[in-house]
């Protein structure tokens, strides 16, 4: 599955002519998912998302002052994440945060969980500012989520909270995780995935052609 990535919507005073315009739109959808699997077996393919521009991004979000304000969101969701590794009745030796952010996961994990936490994320400054917890050593590394650049075998618990749905190559970075995995270890993971916050996307749109026609 490719989320946000197979068919971009059409906005402005397109859209609703566009929407008339079904099958040939799901032809071209379908034509942009056969290069995304062209170049998950290796062929060449296409960059939906330009990585630089998302590392930018996240180094200009680690200087916010008022950072607290926008990322409820992924506070709540690595909550409800780290709720369900409470739900494995085990304790993971070394577990891995992929695209860890300021460490949203690590926050609400306990010692109970995890003996020790690593933090990898693109973003150096994100990285820098990012929560240790008390609860466990934690290890930071810069890493792009696209090239895990770690040892096989090394951790028995990945996670990631809504950052795997940056990478222009999905298939090709949960083989990496799965590398990075020992025997038996676990992969809990949150993405934005196709219809997720739909109704936010369309009232948008919809918002967008009230004032531009």
């Amino acid at each position: 599955m490719y989320p946000c990535c197979s068919f971009r919507p059409v906005i402005n005073q397109r859209l609703i002519s566009s929407l008339k315009k079904w099958p040939e739109l799901n032809k071209k959808a379908f034509s942009t998912f056969q290069k995304l699997r062209q170049a998950e077996s290796g062929g060449s393919g296409m960059n939906v998302f330009d990585r630089s521009a998302k590392q930018w991004h996240r180094d200009r979000t680690a200087n916010l002052e008022n950072h607290q304000d926008h990322e409820y969101l992924r506070d709540e969701v690595a909550y409800r994440l780290a709720d369900r590794i409470s739900d494995i009745k085990r304790t993971f030796r070394n577990g891995l945060d992929v695209g860890c952010g300021r460490g949203f996961i690590g926050r609400h994990l306990l010692g109970v969980n995890v003996e020790q936490w690593t933090q990898c994320d693109m973003s150096q400054r994100l990285i820098d500012v990012s929560e240790e917890s008390d609860e466990f050593p934690t290890n930071k590394i810069r890493c792009d989520e696209e090239i895990l650049d770690l040892a096989p075998n090394s951790f028995d618990l990945i996670c990631s909270s809504l950052s795997l749905h940056w990478v222009n190559d999905l298939p090709g970075c949960l083989k990496q995780i799965n590398r990075l995995l020992v025997n038996d270890g676990a992969f809990v993971a949150a993405m934005f995935s196709g219809d997720t916050l739909y109704e936010l996307r369309v009232s948008l749109q919809l918002a967008e052609i009230e004032r531009e026609g």
